[in-house]
């Protein structure tokens, strides 16, 4: 919990996001999805390439039924994973169906 409220340093970027992400990974199995989706915002802020905060934003917003906000972000992890990640391609094929894009839901 600590770290959440610890100043970003560029010489441990890496450090730093890797333990934000793993602490937005305890508050969703917490069910504490606002604190979640703050770290991973936090995360994708200073690395926008971090397709694991994409997923989890995507976690959070599907556990909030906002399917449409949830496949858009796993759609950004889907694309940074190169489109090889099937556990993300899944959920992002899910969520289009539940925001009745049924059409994307299929390619």
């Amino acid at each position: 919990k600590r770290i959440s409220k610890m100043s970003y340093k560029a010489e441990n970027g890496d450090d730093f996001e890797r333990a934000w992400i793993m602490l937005a990974e305890i508050y969703i199995y917490g069910g504490k999805f606002d604190l979640a989706e703050d770290l991973c915002r936090k995360t994708l802020t200073f690395n926008k390439s971090c397709g694991k905060a994409y997923e989890f934003m995507g976690v959070v917003k599907e556990k909030e039924q906002a399917y449409a906000d949830a496949a858009e972000n796993y759609e950004k992890a889907w694309r940074l994973a190169n489109c090889k990640n099937p556990s993300v391609g899944y959920r992002l094929a899910f969520n289009y169906l539940k925001a009745k894009r049924y059409v994307e839901a299929i390619t």
